[in-house]
């Protein structure tokens, strides 16, 4: 009850806290990948891959708005985070690296 009521209304903290949830998955999802494969990723291609998720997060954001499929809510962003906790590897199936 308490996320559906935090999450119900558009306010700035719930931006700022979902941004930090993704910066958290993604730091999750770079240790996953360096024990998983044994080798240290290059740092131009974790600063790539964390610009192209956030871009991707508030390109996500800006489109449910626009086309008002959330009327007033932070639903749609929280589960597209979300999405990425689930599956961690694909925010490194990248094609520019």
């Amino acid at each position: 009850m308490i996320i559906a009521n935090f999450f119900n209304q558009s306010k700035p903290i719930n931006f700022l806290i979902l941004t930090i949830a993704a910066l958290i998955i993604f730091i999750e999802a770079i240790f996953l990948d360096v024990y998983a494969d044994g080798n240290v990723p290059v740092v131009s291609r974790l600063i790539l891959n964390l610009f192209l998720f956030l871009l991707i997060v508030f390109l996500h954001n800006f489109l449910t708005r626009k086309n008002g499929l959330t009327k007033n809510n932070t639903y749609a962003l929280y589960l597209f985070v979300l999405l990425f906790a689930i599956f961690p590897k694909v925010l490194f199936n990248t094609i520019f690296c």
